[in-house]
């Protein structure tokens, strides 16, 4: 996977770029984790289409997997989307309440996802 590295405000972010999936699973995520390090960056920028469908099927728990893992390794995920069109209760449930916190955000866009990276430090 390649990143292209973002310097905002003195934040180091990897932005994922190209297509293809970032990552599987859990030990996926790892390996993104330490790439994006390697860089300097400790947040990682990366669209829905760089996951895997099973990571927004809830029941297969790989979402609450991963998404622990870069809350245990302090890397912040932001996940750009078209979450307006999430059907599923749960996952938009999912999707609020992982974006009231400070390790993963769900954006709409790019530009909503720098705005919200420009308010954390």
């Amino acid at each position: 996977m390649e990143f292209k590295l973002i310097d905002l405000n003195g934040q180091e972010i990897a932005e994922v770029v190209g297509e293809g999936q970032a990552m599987e699973d859990e030990r996926g995520a790892l390996d993104l984790m330490a790439q994006a390090r390697e860089l300097g960056a400790r947040t990682i920028l990366l669209r829905e289409e760089n996951l895997p469908a099973a990571f927004f099927q809830l029941r297969t728990k790989l979402a609450g997997d991963i998404l622990n893992k870069f809350a245990v390794y302090r890397v912040r995920l932001v996940i750009v989307g078209d979450f307006e069109k999430v059907e599923s209760k749960s996952l938009r449930a999912f999707i609020l309440e992982s974006n009231r916190g400070d390790v993963v955000y769900f954006a709409q866009d790019r530009e909503e996802a720098l705005r919200w990276l420009g308010t954390r430090d």
